[in-house]
């Protein structure tokens, strides 16, 4: 992420996906550098941001929590890539209907989720939008509460207007895991 002002860059950020990569890389140990996870190929889809806002507006309304609706929506092998070592138990890759409904259920059964900024732009890959998304949250269980939660989100969408993939760049992630 780059900070403009007039014609010089005063702030460069770099979003790391998977920091553990980056950990292993910076090692004085013999550490192996974790895999990324395989995603699925696919025939992108020519107008991305179509099938983004209609999948979106189903999430937001609450549908994507029915399997029927992901089968609908969804390819078969769909990935759903929140890998980040702050929180491994819980921010991994989610895999097919299951995996990703799974995640879905997760995150209504245990955070509250208010303040959902999302802004998606046409990304660099075929078929891809780059969303930012920010959101303040707090834990059903302990309560505690985090406040602008932060993430880039590369989602992916087939010719027929199916979600395929998303990878998860999150700016944040210690911030999320502090409410556990």
């Amino acid at each position: 992420m780059f900070t403009w002002e007039s014609d010089k860059c005063t702030k460069l950020a770099v979003i790391i996906y998977n920091p553990a990569t980056i950990a292993a890389i910076r090692s004085k140990e013999d550490v192996p550098i974790p895999p990324a996870v395989q995603l699925p190929a696919f025939e992108p889809h020519p107008s991305p941001m179509e099938p983004f806002a209609a999948i979106m507006s189903l999430w937001g309304a609450g549908e994507l929590n029915k399997a029927e609706v992901r089968r609908k929506h969804f390819v078969v092998d769909a990935v759903d890539d929140l890998t980040d070592t702050a929180l491994p138990d819980v921010l991994k890759a989610n895999r097919g209907i299951d995996g990703t409904g799974t995640w879905m259920d997760y995150v209504s059964t245990t955070w509250e989720v208010r303040n959902v900024e999302a802004v998606p732009v046409v990304g660099l890959k075929q078929g891809c939008v780059m969303a930012r998304m920010t959101w303040d949250m707090k834990h059903k269980t302990t309560g505690k509460e985090a406040k602008r939660v932060q993430q880039y989100i590369e989602l992916a969408y087939d010719v027929d207007g199916k979600f395929v993939h998303a990878r998860h760049y999150w700016v944040n992630a210690p911030l999320l895991a502090s409410i556990y």
